[in-house]
């Protein structure tokens, strides 16, 4: 299994807000419909000296935008938008748990409900939510870092269009080449994401697995690869003249030139959230 590191002040708590000695972060996504008028009910329910407010929301209530020092800092970070919004709020303060209310289309990372906002954050005041963990991938290029991703880490064509030739490795074992649009290494998470639309399988997030596959493979046609949890893998571009970008949960980290290595594994560090929603029905909801 490995080292994990968790923050020593979440293991084996729930966290509560109440007693106004613990600061909640609060990202909206404002130009959907309903975002704002749902933020303005939260933050009622939130002490105004605990609360840090994201630039954009901060904005339209006419008050302070918190630093990323002090999101970094919070004790929990709510997200009202959709599952980008929580991708977001997790790059902002990666190591902070989050509860997701869901404005968007899908819901699978922000699980709650617009008619469960009010009593979701009521709980997640009284320390009746447990904070849970999910996997995430680290990596370098060379001497450049790869931001922890929660979803997935793809390796993709630089250039619309134009197909790209990559070789894996797992655990130093050469596993295949491909042509095609890219390859993806995904954690349990992804696998309803970007993974899944790529034609890889769901994973219950309580597998200790990878998901590597191909991204529109056009020789060979190539199955996804299901690989433990543990396993570090190599990619590396083989076309001359051709362009390759990296990207982690949908952001670009850079660009490849020919024979650069992406060196991917395990993060040490889980990303967390309070447990809202049963795994099974989200995937019936959402995917069925």
């Amino acid at each position: 299994m490995g080292f994990r590191r968790v923050p020593r002040k979440y293991i084996g708590r729930r966290r509560s807000l109440s007693g106004g000695d613990l600061r909640v972060g609060l990202i909206v996504k404002v130009e959907l419909p309903g975002a704002v008028d749902l933020a303005k009910r939260i933050v009622k329910l939130i002490p105004k000296d605990d609360l840090i407010l994201e630039r954009r929301i901060a904005r339209k209530l006419g008050a302070r935008a918190g630093t990323k020092r002090e999101f970094m800092g919070a004790d929990a970070v709510i997200t009202i938008g959709g599952d980008g919004t929580v991708l977001f709020a997790h790059s902002l303060a990666p190591n902070v748990p989050f509860l997701g209310i869901n404005l968007g289309e899908r819901g699978f990372l922000a699980e709650v409900s617009p008619r469960e906002a009010t009593r979701a954050v009521r709980l997640l005041k009284s320390g009746k939510l447990e904070v849970g963990k999910r996997e995430r991938i680290c990596g370098s290029v060379g001497e450049k870092k790869i931001p922890n991703a929660l979803n997935d880490v793809a390796v993709v064509a630089g250039d619309p269009g134009k197909a790209i030739t990559l070789r894996a490795e797992v655990d130093r074992v050469f596993a295949f080449e491909v042509k095609g649009d890219g390859l993806l290494l995904s954690t349990p998470t992804g696998s309803t994401a970007y993974a899944h639309a790529a034609g890889g399988p769901v994973m219950d997030p309580r597998v200790q697995a990878f998901l590597l596959g191909p991204i529109c493979p056009s020789f060979p046609r190539i199955s996804p690869f299901v690989i433990p949890i543990s396993s570090s893998v190599s990619i590396r571009l083989k076309n001359q003249g051709r362009k390759a970008m990296v990207v982690a949960d949908g952001r670009r980290v850079c660009y490849l030139r020919t024979g650069d290595e992406v060196k991917l594994r395990r993060s040490d560090t889980p990303a967390l959230f309070f447990r809202w929603s049963e795994f099974y029905q989200k995937v019936r909801e959402k995917l069925h």
